[in-house]
């Protein structure tokens, strides 16, 4: 039976700075400032216009641009923000968040190759980011890079021994790759640090099943289901299977 192993792809998104860049004017810097409360309002419109009002007021401020992005986003305009995020970065090329929210936003749009190189970098800019190198290995991941997604899920977890998306990640491209040993250490370390995490089991059952470990592929399934009923379809027929292997192994042992 084969069974699917859900990619937990979750890409950090930065928010909005509500304090002004020293650079910018200060009636800019109080536009901007307006457009944040706006946007947490939830005035998205009035948020955008505010931010505009900011870029008139002085073209240079690149938060303003990287705020009307983040507003655009909200809206659903993916070529609105990416163009303001390029402007952010053309006046500011060492503005980390924009690269973060750049490389999501061409993520999301299909450009893994340009999402690889907005998180590389951030990485130059700031050599020990977790979230960067997690960032990168999704896209690399999807680009079917195996080697390089485990390389970088291994950096982010180096630099953030907790980060579960990375664990669960780098669980996934081991299994691709055939390493069923090191993806159950993987989805372990994602249940030591949160031990009710039903899909780290359902996982981590998957490659207990491919081991042909019934006593732990049942365990887990169960556990799994019991966290979260939603995986009951998909684990009930195994758990089955995986009894009658295990009843088929004992009696053979017995003869």
């Amino acid at each position: 039976m084969r069974l699917q192993i859900k990619y937990f792809s979750f890409l950090f998104l930065f928010g909005i700075f509500s304090t002004g860049c020293v650079f910018a004017n200060d009636d800019a810097i109080a536009e901007n400032n307006h457009g944040y409360v706006l946007y947490k309002q939830g005035d998205l419109d009035g948020a955008i216009a505010s931010y505009a009002k900011s870029i008139e007021m002085d073209p240079n401020f690149a938060m303003a641009y990287y705020n009307r992005g983040l507003a655009k986003r909200e809206k659903g305009d993916l070529g609105g923000e990416l163009a303001d995020y390029d402007k952010a970065i053309e006046l500011d090329p060492k503005y980390t968040q924009a690269y973060y929210n750049r490389g999501i936003a061409r993520e999301e749009k299909g450009d893994l190759d340009g999402s690889i190189a907005d998180n590389t970098k951030i990485i130059e800019l700031d050599p020990k980011n977790a979230r960067a190198y997690y960032n990168r290995g999704i896209a690399r991941g999807q680009k079917g890079d195996l080697d390089g997604s485990i390389a970088d899920n291994s950096q982010a977890i180096q630099y953030d021994p907790n980060y579960v998306q990375a664990y669960y990640n780098r669980a996934l491209a081991r299994a691709q790759k055939g390493d069923i040993q090191g993806s159950i250490d993987d989805n372990s370390k994602v249940i030591e640090i949160q031990a009710n995490n039903a899909e780290a089991y359902f996982n981590r059952a998957a490659a207990y099943w491919k081991l042909q470990d019934y006593d732990r592929t049942i365990s887990d399934f169960e556990k799994a289901v019991s966290l979260n009923s939603a995986y009951k379809d998909q684990a009930e027929p195994v758990i089955a299977q995986a009894k009658q292997f295990k009843a088929e192994k004992s009696s053979a042992a017995k003869n």
